[in-house]
């Protein structure tokens, strides 16, 4: 290290020697009275200051100018340190650096100086002095340094709690370098209230050795009201005895940082909320099937209160663990693999007492940063309520097409549906030039079993009857009841006219069984009409006359037979 010149100064006080920022202030106020006196470039120390003031170790001519023009008087604190190096009943030591210089003072109570204990006082102190001056370059340099990474730095004295701030660190805050003072109240005052606490909790953890670093982040007041965020490192220095003298670190401003987290944060949240809002399932997982997140509907599925509680795990831990896990995996394997999005699809689940739910699933390839897959995302929607709905409309729009187009009491085709088959039946033998016959058959005397028995009665002989008549037919005829005591048969694919009277006369036989109602025993009779297609008509209403017409002449022959019609048919 370059040799340092040297002054002392000894100085003998005419009152109490006062606390050690008293004696600094007045080393100060010394130094401004000699740099004010350059004209005067090596007078005696007793022309700047005459009250007992002498020098112990002078300064040559030429290094003292060079002193005092590198001062200058208005920059004190810029260019030179104060520091109490000694302090006791008696004497305080202090010295002041400036450039390459350095002064000690040594402070007397009145008419207590001894020029040998100074002496002894000034050597014994030399090592620390000048370790203190290696210091103050490190400092400088460090601040040189810190400068090109836009941090602020700060010391503290433990001792007497003064604090050195950096210009930076005083323009981090908004403020020029001598708008400030450097005392611990500058940095406490513009501390948040809300971070006070914690930030001095720490920072004395540090200082009693607990912690080997500090690091915190806390807000401070700038110039203009709003509060900067500032991320602090710092480390406590020890003297000799252990005893914390110093601790020193930087600031840097993350205000902006902060900002960005805050807005980061603000659109965590706003996803969040809108992932757990959303009337749907949702779940994300890596490409091993574990769940990296789900949103509050999942969770309600699977049984858990948190998203901590189902993180890492696979759908082997869920409930459907036993029963759909595996096919789980492979469809979601498949989209990964493929890349391919799978969407709107079914799928089942079994729920926790064993029953079926109906799921409507889509899965897309999970991507990370680099538009590698990571894993699936996924969505589903229990639709199994919809679909029993649209179930039972089907199983109500199917009741109500059968109650359109069948008879309620004998579970017939109707009205409706028979001229449907009719009309099918002449389309059918059109195309294949084939015939069919149409059996218009009346119950005799069913008017009297109504009157005398009652209705009850009379639609227990219709039902048998409905089931005597089906049973006398093949299943690909077709059996309607038109109303009343009316049916009708449509005979398809007669190979000869004549089959049609051998269904009749097997018609006749059966309905002419007794039928026993209660204790009652009841005979009925049968008159049936016969017409063929296309030989007396090609069209509905025609075939349905014509047979009508051969009904009523087989009533005309006595009843309980069947006629064929011909042009000699009554007209009905």
């Amino acid at each position: 290290m370059e040799h340092l010149q040297t002054l002392t100064i000894a100085y003998e006080c005419e009152s109490s020697l006062g606390n050690s920022l008293n004696i600094k202030e007045m080393t100060r106020e010394f130094l401004r009275i000699f740099l004010k006196k350059t004209s005067a470039i090596y007078a005696t120390i007793n022309e700047l200051d005459s009250q007992n003031s002498f020098p112990l170790n002078s300064l040559g001519k030429d290094e003292f100018y060079k002193l005092t023009i590198n001062a200058k008087p208005n920059n004190i604190d810029r260019f030179c340190t104060v520091n109490l190096l000694y302090n006791d009943t008696s004497y305080r030591c202090l010295y002041v650096v400036l450039d390459n210089y350095y002064l000690a003072f040594v402070y007397s109570q009145k008419n207590q100086i001894d020029i040998e204990v100074i002496a002894n006082i000034f050597y014994s102190l030399k090592n620390k002095i000048e370790l203190g001056i290696k210091a103050c370059k490190e400092h400088e340099r460090l601040e040189l340094a810190l400068l090109g990474s836009n941090n602020g730095l700060w010391d503290w004295d433990l001792r007497d709690n003064s604090v050195y701030y950096s210009p930076r660190w005083k323009e981090i805050l908004g403020y020029s370098e001598h708008e400030l003072k450097n005392e611990l109240a500058t940095w406490k005052n513009r501390l948040h209230p809300d971070d006070l606490n914690i930030v001095m909790e720490d920072i004395q953890k540090n200082i009693d050795g607990k912690q080997e670093y500090y690091k915190g982040s806390f807000r401070l007041k700038h110039k203009n009201g709003n509060w900067v965020w500032i991320l602090a490192h710092g480390k406590t220095i020890y003297d000799e005895n252990k005893q914390a003298v110093r601790m020193t670190g930087v600031d840097t401003d993350i205000t902006k940082q902060k900002e960005a987290e805050e807005n980061l944060k603000a659109q965590y949240n706003l996803i969040h909320t809108i992932v757990d809002t959303v009337p749907v399932r949702i779940f994300w997982k890596d490409k091993d099937g574990a769940y990296l997140g789900v949103n509050k509907l999942f969770l309600k599925d699977a049984k858990l209160n948190s998203v901590d509680e189902i993180i890492g795990k696979t759908d082997y831990a869920m409930p459907w663990g036993g029963t759909e896990a595996q096919l789980y995996r492979d469809d979601d394997l498949k989209v990964m693999k493929s890349g391919v999005a799978k969407i709107n699809f079914e799928e089942t689940q079994t729920d926790e007492n064993e029953n079926q739910i109906v799921l409507l699933t889509s899965k897309v390839p999970l991507k990370g940063a680099t538009e590698s897959i990571i894993g699936v995302l996924g969505t589903y929607t229990d639709i199994t309520h919809q679909r029993n709905t649209e179930e039972t409309l089907r199983e109500q729009t199917k009741t109500l097409d059968y109650q359109a187009n069948h008879d309620a009491l004998t579970s017939l085709p109707n009205r409706v549906l028979f001229y449907d088959r009719l009309e099918q039946a002449i389309q059918k033998a059109k195309r294949e030039n084939s015939k069919f016959a149409l059996l218009f058959i009346d119950l005799d005397h069913f008017k009297e079993i109504n009157d005398s028995l009652g209705h009850d009665v009379g639609d227990e002989v219709l039902i048998t009857a409905a089931s005597r008549l089906s049973s006398s037919i093949r299943d690909e005829d077709t059996l309607a009841r038109l109303g009343g005591d009316e049916f009708i048969i449509i005979l398809e694919e007669l190979s000869e006219i004549e089959d049609a009277a051998l269904v009749s006369s097997k018609i006749l036989d059966n309905l002419s069984q007794t039928i026993h109602i209660g204790e009652a025993a009841l005979y009925i009779s049968t008159s049936i009409g016969i017409s063929i297609y296309p030989d007396d008509g090609t069209s509905t209403q025609d075939l349905r006359k014509f047979a009508d017409a051969a009904m009523y002449k087989a009533k005309d022959e006595g009843r309980n037979n069947f006629q064929y019609y011909s042009s000699a048919c009554p007209r009905t």
